[in-house]
């Protein structure tokens, strides 16, 4: 039975450390003991969107923006590697300059380390999402700061919630498609 409002307050400030320590066994239960450190590569700060709590928005015009070469996302692959990283996340804004064929071809050369690849580069088609499954990527980090309509529309202009929950729903169908295949 699902818990009401009040009850989940009631719970996180209590001072009774059973909450606590069960989540705490659940944890290790599922996840271990280990932790699991993720090199972030910040690849381009160009973006499409105008989101207003971004410092990547569009209409940022104080920002310095740049976009790295493919050999300098491989040169900083090859230190994550170095450094012992087991995964590497490629971050940027809503950049289409890297469209699906460019992001497949780095995801490509990316794991030939031997390294998990996660994606965090907004909003794309189902097509893109299955062809970087298709070409390896691991992860995909689609992140929602809310999800009251209203808000969303006030912070993302010219976006709608509908279509990032979309994406959503194709980034796990393209998953879960290729896998059934």
């Amino acid at each position: 039975m699902p818990l009401k409002k009040s009850e989940i307050i009631n719970l996180l400030e209590s001072k009774d450390d059973k909450l606590f320590q069960t989540a705490d066994e659940i944890r290790e239960k599922y996840k271990g003991n280990s932790v699991h450190i993720r090199g972030l590569i910040e690849f381009t700060n160009i973006c499409r969107c105008n989101c207003f709590y971004c410092g990547l928005r569009r209409d940022n015009n104080e920002l310095e923006r740049y976009r790295l070469s493919e050999d300098e996302i491989l040169d900083c692959v090859q230190r994550a590697v170095n450094a012992g990283y087991k995964t590497v996340v490629l971050q940027g804004g809503e950049d289409m300059f890297f469209d699906s064929g460019k992001v497949c071809s780095l995801i490509k050369k990316i794991k030939k380390y031997d390294i998990a690849v996660t994606l965090s580069i907004g909003e794309r088609s189902y097509e893109e999402y299955k062809d970087f499954k298709t070409a390896g990527a691991d992860r995909y980090l689609l992140r929602i700061e809310t999800t009251d309509k209203n808000l969303y529309a006030k912070l993302h202009p010219n976006m709608s919630i509908d279509n990032r929950i979309d994406c959503l729903y194709n980034l796990k169908s393209s998953v879960t498609k290729r896998e059934q295949a």
